[in-house]
């Protein structure tokens, strides 16, 4: 882990354990609800960076029929997967902080298994503009889609290989 007190400003706000969590958890939620299953242990690590990164999250598809390998494929998506590797090996500290805070305050937990469940329901009332800026709101949202989305994509490992990175 780094350092708090090794962290510019720009980065602790925007890295914070307890924002990143709320990503974590709208999209194990959404990939659970939709599965029927608990998450995959790697899936906040792969949705994470793909989502804090502006030029993937303002392209992603309006709706889940769109098919994740169909999307990576596209001409104008597939420039996306060029820096994805180096953007996700740069957030696992921050992930795993996220997921031991979500952990701690009862967010997620483990299954037997070693892959994610939600523990606690959190209400839609807290995702409010008092609360939140509206770039951490579209955050959130896309954590959502994009939960239910690799869920719906299928195998996990296939996900990995479109984005260009392995277990």
């Amino acid at each position: 882990m780094i350092d708090w007190s090794k962290r510019n400003e720009e980065e602790a706000n925007l890295f914070n354990p307890p924002f990143l969590s709320i990503l974590c958890y709208e999209s194990i939620k959404n990939y659970n609800e939709e599965t029927k299953l608990n998450s995959p242990f790697i899936l906040p690590f792969l949705i994470i960076p793909f989502i804090l990164h502006k030029k993937t999250r303002d392209r992603l598809p309006s709706t889940t029929r769109t098919q994740f390998t169909t999307w990576m494929v596209n001409e104008t998506n597939s420039s996306l997967k060029i820096d994805y590797n180096s953007r996700a090996n740069a957030f696992v500290p921050y992930v795993k902080e996220a997921i031991i805070y979500s952990c701690n305050t009862n967010l997620i937990q483990f299954s037997r298994e070693g892959n994610f469940e939600i523990r606690t329901k959190l209400s839609k009332d807290i995702y409010s503009n008092e609360i939140f800026t509206e770039d951490a709101l579209e955050c959130i949202k896309k954590a959502s889609f994009c939960g239910k989305w690799f869920a719906r994509s299928g195998d996990i490992n296939t996900i990995m290989l479109f984005l260009g990175v392995r277990p």
